[in-house]
């Protein structure tokens, strides 16, 4: 297999750490609110990876954070008037399972709670504190010192001029010693009201970037093979993760970068104030399901823009639709003697459709190449051969693509 690396920006050969097995992180939902389709996209996208590799023979070990202990969902939980904490989040955790259900999406080897972490996340900080990269302020945080790291900023390109000159202060609102310090822990305010835990640096929670550095060393080991996540994670939270987990536990932290562009709905970004985000819940009252929505995003690579609209979203359920009847149609039918595609245009075909899927996921052209294969089968007939290879094929496609398709 072959995959773009954010980190050289180019496309390299995959090679694991250890033999077959590989470590796979994905930054998970932020359950602040119910997954919309954007979100889908990314996790959609982490699993054609998943099961790609899992094709190839690897042994794909993947963890993945829920993000409920943070900023933006104690915000939401204060705003909603509920009382209980775990009575507001529960639903949105549940949601979110369900729609990866729908969506045939394979749920991960380890699916970890910001919140169940914590007592482990406290012991992953004072480790970094230990190696002099954390320093507390006045009001009772604690922040990475992210001057100190010598080459902070490479994930995105942040040398010279251009990190100099990188924006205001970023993510975190109050003082620091350098623009690009980030919160290991923060100290409790009025506003988390009960959601505080004890530390040593006294009551409060731990910062976003801390939680995940934490969950990938705890759950799959120090240096992992593929981290993977939406471009927007890149800076600063896949950079921050990058500088404290070296600082932690040594250099090369991830092998393979993999990040999923963003989805647009009719050309713009999707907006509560616009009023154009879409849940999968909304789809299926559309009569959509979720693997049309599968085959809807297989129809764009994953490091292109992909623009949602439903006249696009209807031809996907078409195409997704006739494609199953005519699978459905050659599997009933009775070989052919003469003039039907045979064992080797099978493999011949197969092995086109094979090199687009292992050069950096083109499921698109592997897709239409299917498409294409599946049309001329139904419309020329098979040999017996060539039937019984077609259907092993249609098989494994159905897994490497998530849709099922018999």
């Amino acid at each position: 297999m072959e995959l773009f690396n954010t980190k050289t920006r180019s496309i390299e050969r995959f090679r694991p750490r250890k033999g077959n097995r590989v470590l796979f992180y994905a930054c998970g939902p932020s359950v602040y609110n119910f997954a919309h389709i954007g979100n889908l996209r990314t996790f959609f996208w982490e699993d054609v990876l998943r099961r790609a590799l899992a094709f190839n023979g690897y042994d794909v070990r993947h963890a993945m954070p829920v993000s409920d202990i943070e900023d933006k969902a104690i915000k939401a939980f204060n705003a909603s008037g509920e009382k209980d904490f775990e009575k507001f989040i529960t639903p949105k955790i549940a949601r979110f399972r369900s729609d990866m259900k729908k969506m045939n999406i394979l749920a991960p080897t380890s699916l970890v709670r910001f919140k169940s972490a914590i007592p482990w996340v406290i012991k992953w900080i004072s480790g970094i504190e230990s190696k002099g990269y954390a320093y507390g302020d006045s009001s009772g945080n604690l922040l990475f010192k992210a001057g100190k790291v010598k080459d902070y900023g490479r994930l995105v390109r942040l040398t010279g001029k251009k990190r100099l000159n990188r924006g205001a202060r970023l993510a975190d609102d109050y003082a620091k010693e350098g623009v690009y310090d980030f919160a290991l822990w923060k100290a409790a305010a009025k506003e988390d009201g009960s959601l505080k835990w004890e530390s040593p640096w006294g009551e409060g929670r731990p910062g976003t970037h801390s939680y995940c550095s934490a969950i990938a060393y705890k759950w799959l080991g120090e240096k992992i093979d593929i981290h993977a996540g939406g471009v927007d994670n890149i800076f600063p939270h896949h950079e921050n993760e990058i500088a404290q987990s070296e600082c932690f536990a040594g250099d090369d932290f991830v092998g393979y970068w993999f990040h999923v562009k963003h989805l647009t709905v009719n050309k713009k970004k999707m907006s509560k104030r616009i009023g154009n985000v879409h849940y999968l819940a909304g789809l299926e009252k559309m009569g959509f399901s979720g693997q049309d929505l599968r085959y809807f995003y297989l129809q764009r690579h994953y490091r292109q823009n992909q623009d949602f609209n439903m006249r696009e979203m209807r031809r996907a359920r078409k195409n997704r639709t006739s494609l199953v009847g005519e699978i459905a149609a050659i599997r009933k039918s009775k070989p052919v003697a003469r003039g039907g595609l045979g064992e080797v245009a099978m493999r011949k075909a197969w092995d086109s459709i094979m090199h687009n899927i292992d050069s950096d996921l083109r499921m698109h052209r592997a897709l239409a190449a299917f498409e294409g294969l599946a049309r001329k089968a139904a419309r020329k007939g098979m040999d017996k051969e060539g039937k019984k290879l077609f259907i092993e094929r249609a098989r494994e496609f159905g897994y490497l693509t998530g849709l099922t398709l018999f």
